[in-house]
């Protein structure tokens, strides 16, 4: 093996991601799969995941199986825990890479105090409730659940990045632009940031490494290209520095690289990979009212 693919190999390593019937969870484990490591994925929905997993086996026969569950809920994330002891000894790269956005009104056309208080009025609480529990508690809870598996993963061959924990946060965690109409899920995955922080100064003696994957404009269900105001519309890739959207290699590279040998020596970061969004969200690249 050469030096470069020894450094990047996560060839054998067992791997969990929530969110990974679809979407970047699904890009990411299809990347996992053709880089020879052993997954699993997981979300509410049995008929994606199935469908997903046969995609995934014929990729790599034998290497990929699900288990449904709802990360919101403490019955689910025993059964998935239960689920994933019943098959290994050790869990080397774990993906929170569940989340949910929506339930925020329009910010667009701010243009008085009444209007502010209209839209902020009609703001429902249930929806904060149900994307903060998902995007923030559920992760918190899943790396706490698995820990001891990602530690005997760390413990067994320590210097070889194993024991990896992967949080998806967004690059919309940095944004206060107020046309931006995510409030609730901006400041949910400010939040994991801190999670992560806090998670990454605590399990470190045992060897587990907490790191953050902050996207940018990816097309995915919750990311529709065809949204006119969205950066994964073509018609705003104008805002972006790099003019265009990220792709499924590049999400899964990121995530390669946090779980493999290369980023033995990283915990504690946050790697945007965003086409450059962050550099002009807060300033040129807005809706204009």
């Amino acid at each position: 093996m050469s030096y470069l693919a020894d450094l990047f190999s996560v060839e054998g390593r067992v791997v969990l991601i929530t969110g990974g019937g679809s979407g970047l969870g699904y890009h990411m484990a299809e990347g996992f799969i053709k880089s020879g490591a052993k997954v699993y994925i997981t979300g509410r929905r049995e008929n994606v995941l199935k469908q997903s997993t046969e995609k995934l086996n014929s990729i790599g026969p034998g290497t990929a199986a699900y288990c449904a569950a709802d990360v919101s809920s403490p019955e689910s994330i025993k059964k998935l825990v239960a689920f994933v002891e019943s098959r290994e000894t050790v869990l080397d790269v774990l993906i929170n890479n569940s989340g949910i956005g929506g339930g925020d009104p329009s910010v667009s056309h701010l243009d008085s105090i009444e209007r502010i208080q209209e839209v902020f009025t009609n703001s429902d609480p249930t929806n904060w409730d149900k994307i903060y529990r998902t995007n923030i508690w559920a992760p918190f809870a899943i790396t706490i659940a698995f820990l001891h598996l990602l530690g005997a993963a760390a413990k067994a061959r320590p210097g070889e990045g194993r024991g990896s924990v992967i949080m998806i946060s967004s690059t919309n965690a940095n944004s206060w632009n107020p046309y931006m109409s995510l409030l609730a899920y901006n400041s949910s995955k400010a939040a994991l940031n801190l999670v992560t922080k806090t998670l990454a100064a605590k399990v470190y003696t045992h060897g587990v490494r907490v790191n953050t994957l902050s996207p940018g404009p990816f097309p995915t269900d919750m990311n529709d290209p065809t949204q006119e105001e969205g950066m994964t519309n073509p018609s705003n890739f104008h805002r972006l520095p790099m003019g265009r959207a990220g792709n499924a290699d590049e999400i899964s590279g990121a995530a390669l690289y946090f779980a493999s040998k290369a980023s033995a020596f990283t915990h504690g970061a946050d790697l945007l990979v965003d086409g450059g969004l962050g550099l002009v969200q807060n300033g040129t690249n807005r809706i204009t009212p």
